[in-house]
């Protein structure tokens, strides 16, 4: 009822003798020996939506946009090195907040690299900072002119830590989108290892209702893809939740994956599987024959057939490291064939296009993955190839690609009033010089934060500690702070009280 987001584990703590899901309630970690002399640390900063300000954050862990939490020894006998770091249930974290975290043990920290916390404003490289090591409230709803708006594309990552972020990511900025703006990611973490945190574990469909397009990346798995609520495996209901969301009008999705279909024959434990490859795709996995096993051919050439939306040749790119097991498959009279293999007999299809007319789901499935898709004539990961397809896929389903979308100019600070330290919050229109200067009552500066140029950006976070360029503390009382950027400026007023 208060819209918060709670913040669990991956793993679900059933497991098989229970047909429900219950996340544990903390995030665990091992600290490995020998154990530190004091409590090792949860640290955590928050770009907060302000749509939650005020009434909403009333957490017992504050308002503050940043802290840690101590953690707790599980079983110190049992489970040496064990620690549980647990935030609030409700009133902390909400839709449209992202969180940096980190682990800090005596004096080392997981991840090791920390250069990168706590800066969110590039919107244009999601991995500025460990994807494993940030968490979204989703959706990144924004309030709006006419009310609440929200990305209209979800990207769900069900290949996490394994590969392929940066090849999706480099062809989403390069079509122009924005993540918090235009699309979101949902993040499986540990796929592979089937803790049962599936889309379909922690969503609905009526959650998901405001996005009308699915980015889905399977990478090579061929097990555990969309699952079917299995009590012996994976109990994520992803295929229920589909189901439920092609249902609604005018949904849109791309879905790539080297598996997908043979695990939607093989391993779900009903005919759920089947029945949705069916009834969506409209395409049957030929088992146990790949692409490789036919053609004999580590990158087979994806050729263009010319039909809308006139994909480019690619070719598959999987077989530097290993070979991957591009699956084959045949397709019922619906789909139309955007991508066909060559130098293959009969000339399967790659990349097909499914719509029936009227509002039902437009889904455009690719047996191999797209993080593998490059160019046909050498080993190479093609960004420029997948940008382009990724373009024309997104155009075919009616979502502007090119120029980037216009980002809002706004200004503002939380905690108002402070002490000892606040964080200001801007966005950079347009790529140029920036600065963000404090002042005092009289009008003399009395700090510079910010004085460098920058590229555009949604949202870029500084704090201040109430101190001049001096390094000194400043008196309690009232201050401005001055933004510029993109030929915009905005002050605030700021209340330091000691």
């Amino acid at each position: 009822s208060n819209n918060s987001v709670r913040i669990d584990m991956a793993r679900d703590l059933l497991g098989s003798i229970d047909p429900n899901i219950l996340p544990g309630d903390s995030i665990v970690f091992t600290i490995a020996c020998p154990p530190p002399s004091e409590p090792p640390q949860l640290h955590w900063t928050v770009m907060q939506n302000p749509t939650f300000d005020g009434v909403y954050r009333v957490s017992p862990l504050g308002i503050a946009p940043t802290g840690y939490v101590e953690g707790v020894a599980i079983d110190p006998d049992c489970a040496p090195g064990r620690y549980a770091f647990d935030f609030p249930d409700e009133n902390f974290f909400f839709p449209g907040d992202v969180m940096h975290y980190y682990i800090k043990a005596g004096s080392q920290t997981l991840p090791v690299d920390l250069s990168k916390y706590g800066v969110f404003g590039d919107i244009h490289d999601p991995m500025k900072y460990h994807a494993s090591f940030t968490l979204h409230g989703l959706p990144s709803v924004s309030l709006g002119a006419t009310g609440f708006d929200q990305p209209d594309i979800l990207f769900w990552n069900d290949f996490a830590n394994r590969g392929g972020e940066n090849e999706w990511y480099f062809a989403l900025s390069g079509a122009g989108l924005h993540r918090y703006i235009d699309y979101d990611i949902y993040y499986t973490n540990n796929p592979s290892s089937i803790l049962s945190n599936g889309l379909g574990s922690r969503a609905t469909s009526v959650q998901l209702a405001g996005y009308e397009t699915l980015l889905y990346h399977a990478g090579n798995f061929c097990d555990f893809t969309l699952c079917d609520f299995n009590q012996l495996a994976d109990k994520s209901n992803d295929i229920q939740l589909l189901n439920l969301w092609f249902s609604q009008p005018n949904k849109k999705t791309f879905m790539t994956g080297d598996g997908i279909l043979t695990d939607l024959f093989t391993h779900p434990t009903t005919a759920s599987g089947t029945a949705f490859a069916v009834a969506w795709i409209d395409c049957t996995p030929i088992i146990g024959r790949s692409i490789y096993d036919i053609s004999g051919r580590q990158h087979p050439v994806a050729a263009s057939t010319g039909n809308a939306p006139a994909l480019l040749t690619f070719a598959g790119i999987g077989g530097c490291d290993e070979i991957n097991d591009f699956e084959q498959f045949t397709c019922g009279g619906t789909p139309v064939i955007l991508n066909q293999y060559t130098w293959v007999v009969n000339t399967p299809p790659a990349v097909i296009y499914r719509h029936l007319g009227g509002t039902t789901p437009k889904i455009i499935f690719a047996g191999i993955d797209f993080m593998y898709w490059g160019t046909p004539n050498f080993c190479s990961t093609a960004a420029n190839v997948r940008k382009e397809n990724l373009k024309r896929i997104l155009a075919a389903k009616g979502i502007p690609t090119g120029a980037p979308a216009a980002i809002p100019f706004f200004a503002r600070s939380y905690p108002n009033p402070f002490n000892p330290a606040t964080r200001i919050e801007f966005s950079v229109p347009e790529a140029g010089p920036v600065t963000v200067t404090i002042y005092n009552v009289r009008g003399e500066l009395i700090r510079t934060l910010v004085d460098e140029p920058m590229e555009a950006a949604a949202g870029v976070v500084r704090d201040w500690d109430g101190t001049d360029d001096r390094g000194e503390a400043v008196a309690a009382g009232v201050y401005f702070c001055k933004t510029r950027a993109g030929g915009l400026a905005k002050v605030t007023k700021l209340a330091l009280i000691k």
